[in-house]
């Protein structure tokens, strides 16, 4: 990890809890310590020189044995006086042990971090975990939150960010692997800071949507300690997971959400686009034979179903059109429509559902609705054209739906000036 900020004091905070479903997992989880250091990186002859899971020399013990509590609330350790220089690696570990083998705490991810993996493994009246080791998404199915807080003395902006599994951080760093995680300063939240030196706190939660943070008594709201600090803005990163259901339903979340954020005395809040995704449920494909003007078919790679409105194009050739019956053939499928207005090439997308949703979506948060002060076009940073509904190839991972570390970075010089704004 690396913090913007110059640290004072920190200590570490360990739930055995879900915080997407908001359930406890009753099972005993003991402590063996805490340890810190500086991080050891893999040689600069090899492919990277990111940090290799270890430590770089010995590491000094900051707690020693503790247990987390049975009842989902959290192990609080100790202030540790170590001070903390601002954007300096370090490495922060803890041990810890179950009753029994293959019992415990599921796999997490960025802020659930990774723990044991079970198959079926449970205790009376705990919930039944699976996992697979290595697959890093919360779910159901993970506890295990582990926090850092720290301390800092300074007029530093303080930034809280809203989202999902984009905001968390869930990445690889390759094109081909999937449902991993950054490191905490490599998520855009931390690039933000780490660019615009201001304090971030990250409640980025996989799989959530807007409903997750709809109440001040939901878990994640409960990562942030409100009551001693009122962070001087808030950034809302949701809706990707919202994409498909109705319309009036999204845009009403959004609403009463500024509301409870301005409840809770952050006054400043900026809004997020949705980024594209290329995943099977953006429901997306591509044109098979070149369009004319005035024509009242097309051939497409996907099936749209009668009295859809489906896009074609991007760019100057995008066009809105509802179809007007069903789709014939099994693929390529001819689907009927109005007269196109524009013509239009083999290989153009054609896009439904989900995508048409978020791209409606992202046409409302661009008008920077009431309560809310600015918008970050993530969509425009991360496409790859203006109005299309593919990503930049080389800002996303092999899901479709995660960027690279390449990605985070990108989103993160977007955000970085919000720490200037105030």
């Amino acid at each position: 990890m690396m913090l913007p900020v110059p640290v004072t004091r920190w200590r570490i905070k360990i739930a055995n809890w879900n915080i997407l479903t908001n359930t406890a997992l009753t099972t005993l989880v003991s402590g063996t310590g805490i340890y810190y250091g500086a991080p050891a990186a893999v040689p600069a002859t090899g492919t990277t020189n990111r940090w290799n899971g270890d430590f770089a020399g010995a590491p000094a013990q900051a707690v020693g044995a503790f247990t987390v509590p049975t009842d989902g609330t959290d192990y609080v350790s100790p202030w540790i006086n170590a001070p903390l220089a601002a954007k300096t690696p370090l490495v922060l570990s803890w041990g810890f042990t179950t009753p029994a083998s293959g019992t415990g705490v599921a796999v997490g991810s960025g802020c659930q971090v990774a723990g044991i993996a079970t198959a079926g493994a449970s205790h009376a009246g705990d919930t039944t975990i699976s996992g697979v080791a290595g697959y890093f998404g919360p779910k159901g199915g993970a506890y295990f939150d582990v926090r850092v807080e720290y301390e800092f003395v300074g007029t530093t902006p303080i930034g809280v960010f809203v989202g999902d599994s984009i905001t968390e951080g869930t990445s690889d760093g390759d094109f081909g692997g999937t449902q991993k995680a950054c490191l905490m300063h490599e998520a855009w939240p931390g690039a933000a800071g780490m660019q615009g030196n201001y304090a971030t706190i990250n409640l980025g939660t996989a799989s959530a949507n807007l409903a997750a943070f709809d109440s001040s008594a939901k878990r994640p709201w409960s990562r942030v300690d409100l009551a001693t600090t009122i962070p001087d803005f808030a950034v809302i990163a949701l809706g990707t997971n919202n994409t498909g259901g109705p319309y009036t339903g999204n845009i009403a979340a959004y609403v009463a959400l500024f509301q409870l954020i301005k409840s809770m005395g952050i006054k400043r809040i900026f809004v997020s686009t949705l980024i594209p995704r290329t995943d099977a449920a953006a429901l997306a494909g591509t044109l098979t034979a070149d369009i004319a003007v005035g024509v009242t078919s097309i051939s497409s790679t996907v099936s749209v179903p009668s009295g859809t409105q489906l896009q074609m194009g991007w760019g100057r050739t995008l066009e809105r059109l509802t179809t007007t019956g069903a789709p014939t053939g099994s693929g390529p499928y001819t689907i009927p429509l109005p007269a196109t207005a524009i013509a239009h090439k083999a290989g153009d997308q054609v896009i439904y559902g989900m995508e048409t949703s978020r791209q409606g979506i992202n046409d409302w948060l661009r008008q920077v609705p009431g309560d809310v002060l600015g918008c970050l076009d993530f969509d425009l940073a991360m496409a790859f054209g203006i109005g299309s509904s593919k990503p930049d190839p080389r800002t996303m991972s092999g899901d479709g739906v995660h960027p690279l570390r390449s990605g985070y970075q990108r989103m993160g010089t977007l955000a970085a000036p919000l720490g200037v704004t105030l």
